[in-house]
């Protein structure tokens, strides 16, 4: 019974309300006799038959007291019982009997009955019999209460227990996240360092120094990619990942993602064969995740794949779809685990800790695919015996002019007028005017927004690079102010910044920004967007 049922039978019978009494005798004089004692206190029904009161309570159950007299069918006495109590099991029943009957009054007293009245009874009697049915009403009513508070109050419990044990388990999870956090930002600070120790003293020779460059740049670039993951990783939670789509060659994605690994994947003696598709394969994307989507697989294929192996990378069409195929012979998937290989950590794939990284890189690379409108499948056939990671979108029918097949350093320099960068920190500055000159560019450097306006009405640049986050006048101010020089309104501008957020994104091309590149500045990125941005 619900809380607001019980509340309706505790207010009939002990609030002021009428008790509903149902009185099963071939004559109304029980009925007559309680009205006139009780008044309206009550609303009394008579029925002649058993058969007429099972179909009274199947029609209207909510009774409080019956009043059933035994000599109407002494044999089956019982079995009526039984369905009055099925369809009204909290009313009262009060037994009016004779010697005769006595007996079976007393075997069916089982069901509930508070009295056995001896008829022909007195009007005493009968008030008598109807308070104690009342009172032992309300007693049914508060044990059905409590019956359901009880009920309610272990099943809360039980949820209590749940969530506590989904807290706890959520605890292990966030704590084992940080703990792998904490040592893999850390773990490539170590070579960073010692080496950087021992170029400072002198004493290594040409093939180590350029081993100790080596080392520096991946644990660098490995560092970067973390944290770029981690980023992507609160995007995913809060559903703000989002695309900049345009025609683009999946090819040129999947090579800049193998040339990115091409690195780490010779530390480990591991052989990448890449074969592209023969004809320029045109998808509506986003570069920059799609190159994450190829990274992410080849970077998990080399993580799992032992010295010596090899590791291919496959692009081609099939059926109006492109299609990458990164394929290994390295630690296999478990059968049990091929269902959750892209799942979030907390249900990540055990091996993932044993060779190290965040195991984030699959679950974000699911999640840029269905946001082209791709899939992601993963294939194995069992522990150590190597595993298929096969990347699907749709090919895009409108036609694209390729760009010239120039490298970065020959495309830098068709730009014929000066870039001008604008960075407040020296060796950023200095760092990127080395990289800019020995690709052959003309470079002009400012150290803050002030400068660069004096600059500009000396020469105008052919393309700005400014940092956003400078002290005094930011980046946004200096290019609003920019805009307004005659001949400036159309010079590309790009955007570099430690602020890398979708949202950081946005700002700075509605500030007027052409592009925008995240620090730590990737050489071979930063090239290619002048490349892209000398073609437009």
């Amino acid at each position: 019974m619900t809380s607001k049922a019980t509340a309706q039978y505790k207010d009939r019978t002990g609030a002021g309300d009428r008790a509903c009494v149902l009185v099963i005798d071939r004559d109304d004089c029980v009925a007559s006799t309680l009205g006139e004692i009780f008044g309206d206190r009550i609303e009394a029904k008579t029925v002649a038959t058993y058969a007429q009161a099972v179909s009274l309570l199947e029609a209207s159950p909510s009774c409080d007291l019956a009043f059933i007299n035994t000599r109407l069918e002494p044999d089956r006495l019982r079995d009526w019982l039984i369905e009055i109590h099925r369809r009204a099991p909290l009313a009262v029943p009060v037994l009016l009997t004779e010697p005769a009957t006595a007996a079976a009054a007393v075997m069916a007293s089982q069901f509930g009955a508070c009295e056995i009245l001896l008829v022909p009874c007195s009007a005493v009697d009968l008030k008598r019999a109807f308070e104690r049915g009342l009172e032992r009403r309300r007693g049914l009513l508060a044990e059905r209460e409590n019956h359901d508070l009880r009920q309610v109050v272990a099943e809360q419990a039980a949820e209590i227990a749940q969530l506590r044990q989904a807290l706890a388990a959520a605890n292990r999870v966030r704590d084992s996240f940080f703990s792998t956090l904490s040592h893999d930002l850390r773990a490539p600070l170590t070579p960073v360092l010692v080496w950087t120790g021992l170029l400072r003293s002198g004493n290594l020779d040409e093939r180590m120094v350029a081993k100790a460059l080596d080392t520096i740049e991946r644990n660098a670039r490995l560092q970067s990619r973390m944290i770029d993951d981690l980023l992507d990783y609160s995007r995913l939670l809060t559903g703000r990942m989002q695309f900049d789509m345009e025609l683009i060659d999946l090819n040129e994605a999947v090579q800049a993602a193998v040339e990115m690994l091409r690195g780490e994947a010779a530390a480990r003696e591991i052989s990448l064969d890449v074969k592209l598709s023969s004809a320029p394969l045109i998808v509506l994307g986003s570069l920059a995740r799609l190159q994450q989507i190829v990274r992410h697989l080849l970077s998990n294929s080399i993580k799992f794949s032992e010295s010596g192996a090899r590791v291919g990378v496959r692009v081609g069409a099939q059926d109006k779809e492109a299609q990458v195929v990164v394929e290994d012979a390295g630690a296999g998937i478990e059968a049990s685990l091929l269902p959750h290989i892209f799942d979030l950590p907390e249900k990540g794939w055990p091996g993932e800790r044993q060779r190290g990284g965040l195991g984030l890189g699959l679950a974000i690379a699911r999640a840029l695919a269905e946001g082209h409108g791709g899939r992601l499948r993963a294939e194995s056939e069992g522990a150590g015996r190597g595993a298929r990671f096969t990347f699907t979108m749709p090919c895009a029918m409108a036609p694209r002019t390729e760009p010239s097949k120039g490298d970065g350093h020959k495309a830098a320099a068709e730009i014929r007028p000066p870039i001008l960068i604008v960075e407040d920190s020296p060796e950023t500055l200095e760092l990127m005017r080395m990289l800019l000159a020995r690709a052959g560019c003309r470079v002009m450097t400012a150290g803050s927004g002030i400068e660069a306006l004096k600059m500009v009405v000396a020469e105008k640049p052919g393309l700005i690079i400014s940092d956003v986050d400078m002290p005094g006048m930011d980046g946004y101010s200096m290019l609003s102010q920019l805009r307004r020089l005659p001949g400036m309104e159309e010079i590309p501008a790009l955007a570099v910044s430690g602020y890398t957020t979708e949202e950081d994104r946005a700002r700075a091309l509605a500030a007027g920004f052409s592009a925008h590149l995240g620090k730590p500045i990737d050489p071979r990125e930063l090239l290619a967007l002048i490349r892209k941005l000398a073609h437009e």
